[in-house]
């Protein structure tokens, strides 16, 4: 059975531990950009401009800054940690670090990020 039939409701707390180096886990994360109005039309996979496109759209709106970069390597694999910081502008204060073993699953999760921060607002 695949994950998007079951029509899974997961936080975003989970969304942002995901792994995606994890089968099935790229799926969901998929289906949780595609939460994100301006991504929902996106038949398969979305983009990595889309993404880019929708942090800047809410970066500006919002006041938001984050910043990306390489966190560290994991263990044997010699992985790349990426963290994006997001930053208030309003203060400068530090929202929230988030990680992800690719660029783009790192700017997926903090576009999901800010989009539940903007709905809280």
């Amino acid at each position: 059975m695949c994950i998007r039939d079951m029509k899974v409701k997961i936080s975003i707390r989970n969304v942002l531990e995901l792994d995606c180096r994890i089968d099935g886990n790229k799926i969901l994360l998929q289906d949780a950009l595609k939460t994100i109005k301006p991504l929902s039309k996106i038949k398969g996979d979305v983009p990595l401009q889309k993404i880019e496109r929708v942090l800047k759209i809410i970066c500006t709106k919002y006041n938001y800054l984050f910043k990306l970069f390489p966190d560290c390597y994991s263990g044997e694999d010699n992985y790349i940690i990426w963290k994006s910081e997001i930053i208030d502008y309003n203060n400068l204060d530090t929202v929230c670090d988030i990680y992800g073993c690719t660029v783009y699953e790192c700017l997926a999760k903090t576009a999901i990020k800010l989009y539940s921060i903007r709905r809280e607002v």
